[in-house]
């Protein structure tokens, strides 16, 4: 992988402005720096994390019952700003929509759409190279969660549950967790993981199924 020199030009810059009107919360914020994980490819197939600055909002209230929060960001590739280098990620639009609410006998349920709009889709396809996997131009993943306490908040159940609808990927995490005292918490759990596309998400870890178990102090 190709990495950064220690230079000035090559730090970030992040900005973030947030605000409150009623019982909403709402935030403004951008980025300038690099994208989070390897979107380049130079000569010989070295990795490296192009140039890439972002822009967006976020908003979280309570509507009815439910507590709702919403984000959403223009990512643009500034080493390929129309889409026409295949060795370079293509800018994109992304967001999410979440849905929280609470059932009362401390239960609580949510769930959250997140999808990804690809730029100068054309241009990508049309620079795939033969045999290389080809994305959606819309991506997106529909997540869940079913939380339960028991014995006065001593015993959390979890179940959590992924879809990634383009993709065609899942993966489900059962857990129960146990708090032995104020600071030991035991959990045990699991990892389904499955998909029929190896290089997805998920699909890549499709063989990668497990359980687990955890004890965390915290002091």
């Amino acid at each position: 992988m190709l990495l950064r020199s220690r230079a000035l030009d090559n730090g970030e810059l992040f900005g973030r402005v947030t605000g409150h009107r009623g019982s909403a919360e709402w935030a403004l914020y951008g980025y300038k720096g690099f994208w989070p994980t390897p979107q380049g490819a130079a000569p010989g197939g070295v990795l490296y994390f192009p140039r890439m600055w972002s822009t967006g909002a976020s908003l979280r209230a309570p509507v009815g019952s439910f507590l709702v929060n919403a984000e959403g960001a223009l990512y643009v590739s500034q080493n390929d700003t129309d889409g026409r280098d295949p060795s370079i990620a293509n800018s994109q639009v992304r967001g999410f929509v979440g849905l929280e609410k609470s059932l009362g006998n401390d239960w609580t349920v949510g769930g959250q759409y997140y999808a990804e709009y690809m730029l100068h889709y054309n241009r990508y396809r049309d620079g795939l190279p033969t045999g290389a996997p080809i994305f959606d131009q819309v991506r997106s993943t529909v997540t869940g969660r079913v939380t339960k306490f028991m014995s006065n908040q001593t015993v959390t159940v979890s179940l959590f549950g992924y879809w990634g609808v383009s993709d065609d990927d899942w993966h489900v995490r059962p857990s129960v967790g146990y708090k032995l005292t104020d600071a030991v918490n035991w959990t045990i759990g699991g990892s389904l993981i499955g998909g029929n596309r190896p290089y997805t998400t998920f699909g890549q870890f499709r063989n990668n199924s497990n359980l687990f178990t955890r004890l965390r102090y915290s002091f």
